[in-house]
């Protein structure tokens, strides 16, 4: 059995979605920075509370592969958090 190209539509809806999610993580976790601060906070908290935030948008979106998806929080959890503690 062949397989078929992709085409262009289902391209283009990907990066939509790809593109939308992002942006909605980067508005949730710009506003809730001023927010978390104000709640007294430590640093590794409001960077873990910002990492839970992109892990939800990025699952419940489906923007990337789930297995992607844990891969890039792995990587946020070790740069962001490492030195933060």
């Amino acid at each position: 059995m062949e397989s078929s190209p992709p085409d262009l539509k289902s391209f283009v809806g990907n990066v939509t979605r790809i593109g939308v999610a992002f942006l909605v993580i980067g508005v949730i976790i710009a506003a809730l920075s001023g927010v978390a601060s104000g709640w007294g906070m430590p640093e590794p908290a409001r960077i873990a509370l910002a990492i839970l935030i992109v892990a939800a948008v990025l699952w419940i979106s489906e923007a990337a592969p789930l297995f992607v998806t844990s891969f890039i929080i792995l990587f946020l959890a070790i740069t962001l958090l490492e030195p933060a503690m």
